[in-house]
Order: structure tokens, then sequence, then C-alpha cells
């Protein structure tokens, strides 16, 4: 295990310095499209992995329990409430 008291905090802690070094210069080697594009395939990934675990634990769940569970999930239980109303109009 790593020296947590010497370890830059931006590191993960399954990863060594040299692996997220050369990671950091992968990175930035590649052009401003090229993260952007992979910024947004990891954003869809994930929105779509937070789908699809909410309709794996929660089957009785209609698509506006789902919908709602989503925001809840991603952006909290404020922005949930606010969207009830919303989502209603959509999925009755």
């Amino acid at each position: 295990m790593a020296d947590v008291n010497h370890y830059p905090p931006v590191i993960p802690l399954d990863t060594s310095t040299d692996v997220w070094r050369m990671q950091v210069s992968h990175s930035r080697s590649l052009s401003m499209q090229e993260r952007s594009q992979r910024a947004e395939e990891k954003t869809r990934q994930m929105a779509q992995t937070v789908d699809q675990t909410i309709r794996r634990t929660h089957p009785e769940f209609s698509e506006y329990d789902i919908r709602r569970e989503y925001i809840r999930r991603r952006h909290g239980d404020a922005l949930a409430t606010a969207a009830e109303a919303y989502l209603r109009r959509i999925f009755p």
C-alpha cells in the first residue's frame, strides 16, 4: 500500500504514481475533440449504468419511478422533487 502521507490526493489509491503519470501524459496527448468525445462516452456509460441498476434493483418501479430515482441519484433530492410535476406529465 502506498504511503498516504506522500501520495498526491488526485491519484487513486489503487494506482501507482508511475501509472498515473502515464495516464496523465496520454490524456494530455489527446486533442480537445478526443478528450471531449471520451468524456461524453463516459458520461453516457455512467447514465446507462445508473438506469440499469435502478431497473434491476427495483423491477416493480414504473417508468416515472425509474426516472425520478435516476434524477435523485445523479442530481440530488431537491432536483428530483422539483422534477416530479414534469415527470408526471410525461409518465402519467
